[in-house]
Protein backbone atom coordinates (compact mmCIF):
# COMPACT_ATOMS: atom_id res chain seq x y z
CA UNK A 1 0.00 0.00 0.00
CA UNK A 2 2.81 2.42 0.88
CA UNK A 3 4.53 1.74 -2.44
CA UNK A 4 1.30 2.34 -4.37
CA UNK A 5 0.86 5.74 -2.73
CA UNK A 6 4.46 6.67 -3.68
CA UNK A 7 5.07 8.83 -0.65
CA UNK A 8 8.80 9.40 -0.11
CA UNK A 9 8.64 8.64 3.62
CA UNK A 10 6.73 5.41 3.00
CA UNK A 11 9.43 4.14 0.66
CA UNK A 12 12.09 5.21 3.15
CA UNK A 13 10.31 3.22 5.86
CA UNK A 14 10.09 0.16 3.62
CA UNK A 15 13.72 0.16 2.46
CA UNK A 16 15.37 1.50 5.61
CA UNK A 17 13.14 0.00 8.30
CA UNK A 18 11.09 -3.00 7.18
CA UNK A 19 13.68 -4.70 4.96
CA UNK A 20 16.54 -4.35 7.50
CA UNK A 21 14.25 -5.59 10.29
CA UNK A 22 13.41 -8.68 8.26
CA UNK A 23 17.11 -9.25 7.53
CA UNK A 24 17.99 -8.81 11.21
CA UNK A 25 15.25 -11.12 12.48
CA UNK A 26 15.96 -13.84 9.90
CA UNK A 27 19.70 -13.69 10.61
CA UNK A 28 18.97 -14.55 14.25
CA UNK A 29 15.59 -16.24 14.61
CA UNK A 30 15.45 -17.76 11.13
CA UNK A 31 18.83 -19.36 11.76
CA UNK A 32 17.70 -20.52 15.20
CA UNK A 33 14.59 -22.17 13.67
CA UNK A 34 16.80 -23.83 11.06
CA UNK A 35 19.06 -25.18 13.84
CA UNK A 36 16.07 -26.56 15.75
CA UNK A 37 14.85 -28.56 12.75
CA UNK A 38 18.39 -29.59 11.86
CA UNK A 39 18.99 -30.79 15.42
CA UNK A 40 15.79 -32.87 15.29
CA UNK A 41 16.72 -34.33 11.90
CA UNK A 42 20.26 -35.53 12.69
CA UNK A 43 20.88 -38.83 14.50
CA UNK A 44 23.66 -37.44 16.70
CA UNK A 45 24.87 -40.69 18.41
CA UNK A 46 25.39 -42.38 15.03
CA UNK A 47 27.49 -39.65 13.40
CA UNK A 48 31.11 -40.30 12.53
CA UNK A 49 32.48 -39.33 15.13
CA UNK A 50 29.51 -39.96 17.43
CA UNK A 51 28.22 -37.02 19.44
CA UNK A 52 26.40 -38.37 22.52
CA UNK A 53 24.63 -35.09 23.34
CA UNK A 54 23.53 -32.74 20.60
CA UNK A 55 24.69 -29.13 20.97
CA UNK A 56 22.51 -26.64 22.80
CA UNK A 57 21.12 -24.05 20.41
CA UNK A 58 20.58 -21.05 22.67
CA UNK A 59 24.20 -20.79 23.90
CA UNK A 60 25.32 -21.34 20.31
CA UNK A 61 23.26 -18.31 19.12
CA UNK A 62 24.44 -16.16 22.05
CA UNK A 63 28.09 -17.07 21.47
CA UNK A 64 27.68 -16.39 17.76
CA UNK A 65 27.36 -12.69 18.71
CA UNK A 66 29.47 -12.52 21.86
CA UNK A 67 32.40 -14.64 20.61
CA UNK A 68 32.27 -14.54 16.80
CA UNK A 69 35.88 -15.65 16.38
CA UNK A 70 35.34 -18.83 18.43
CA UNK A 71 33.98 -21.70 16.33
CA UNK A 72 31.05 -23.64 17.81
CA UNK A 73 32.00 -26.89 19.49
CA UNK A 74 30.91 -29.27 18.14
CA UNK A 75 30.20 -28.03 14.63
CA UNK A 76 26.71 -29.06 13.59
CA UNK A 77 27.55 -28.91 9.87
CA UNK A 78 30.49 -27.95 7.64
CA UNK A 79 30.79 -24.20 7.10
CA UNK A 80 28.81 -23.33 10.23
CA UNK A 81 31.47 -20.96 11.56
CA UNK A 82 31.62 -19.08 8.24
CA UNK A 83 27.84 -18.86 8.26
CA UNK A 84 28.02 -17.33 11.75
CA UNK A 85 30.34 -14.60 10.48
CA UNK A 86 27.96 -13.88 7.60
CA UNK A 87 24.85 -13.77 9.82
CA UNK A 88 26.52 -11.47 12.37
CA UNK A 89 27.56 -9.19 9.50
CA UNK A 90 23.98 -9.16 8.13
CA UNK A 91 22.60 -8.28 11.58
CA UNK A 92 25.19 -5.52 12.04
CA UNK A 93 24.55 -4.02 8.61
CA UNK A 94 20.79 -4.13 9.24
CA UNK A 95 21.23 -2.12 12.44
CA UNK A 96 23.44 0.42 10.64
CA UNK A 97 20.82 0.80 7.90
CA UNK A 98 17.94 1.16 10.37
CA UNK A 99 19.62 3.81 12.51
CA UNK A 100 22.17 6.22 11.02
CA UNK A 101 21.48 5.57 7.33
CA UNK A 102 17.70 5.98 7.72
CA UNK A 103 18.19 9.15 9.75
CA UNK A 104 20.54 10.53 7.10
CA UNK A 105 18.05 9.79 4.33
CA UNK A 106 15.21 11.40 6.31
CA UNK A 107 17.36 14.48 6.99
CA UNK A 108 18.24 14.71 3.29
CA UNK A 109 14.55 14.51 2.30
CA UNK A 110 13.63 17.05 4.98
CA UNK A 111 16.31 19.51 3.81
CA UNK A 112 15.33 18.97 0.19
CA UNK A 113 11.67 19.67 0.99
CA UNK A 114 12.47 22.80 3.02
CA UNK A 115 14.87 24.04 0.34
CA UNK A 116 12.07 23.71 -2.20
CA UNK A 117 9.59 25.46 0.13
CA UNK A 118 12.20 28.05 1.09
CA UNK A 119 12.65 29.16 -2.53
CA UNK A 120 8.93 29.79 -2.86
CA UNK A 121 8.81 31.63 0.45
CA UNK A 122 11.71 33.93 -0.50
CA UNK A 123 9.96 34.82 -3.72
CA UNK A 124 6.76 35.70 -1.83
CA UNK A 125 8.66 37.76 0.76
CA UNK A 126 10.28 39.84 -1.97
CA UNK A 127 6.92 40.51 -3.58
CA UNK A 128 5.42 41.52 -0.24
CA UNK A 129 2.71 38.86 -0.29
CA UNK A 130 4.12 36.37 2.20
CA UNK A 131 1.37 34.73 4.23
CA UNK A 132 1.67 35.20 7.98
CA UNK A 133 3.12 32.37 10.01
CA UNK A 134 0.39 30.35 11.74
CA UNK A 135 2.20 30.75 15.07
CA UNK A 136 2.28 34.54 14.84
CA UNK A 137 -0.78 36.57 15.77
CA UNK A 138 -2.93 33.64 16.87
CA UNK A 139 -2.59 33.95 20.62
CA UNK A 140 -5.82 33.52 22.53
CA UNK A 141 -6.21 35.48 25.72
CA UNK A 142 -8.76 34.16 28.15
CA UNK A 143 -10.03 36.21 31.05
CA UNK A 144 -11.80 34.18 33.70
CA UNK A 145 -12.39 36.81 36.43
Amino acid sequence: NAMAMKRPHSLVNIWFNVVPQIMFLWSIFGYMCFLIFYKWYIDWPHLPPPIPNPPFILPLIINMFLQPSTPPDPLMFPGQHSLHYFLVLVAFVAIIVMLPVKLGVLKYLHNKQHKHIGHGKQHDEHSGSAPPSPAVGHHHHHEHD
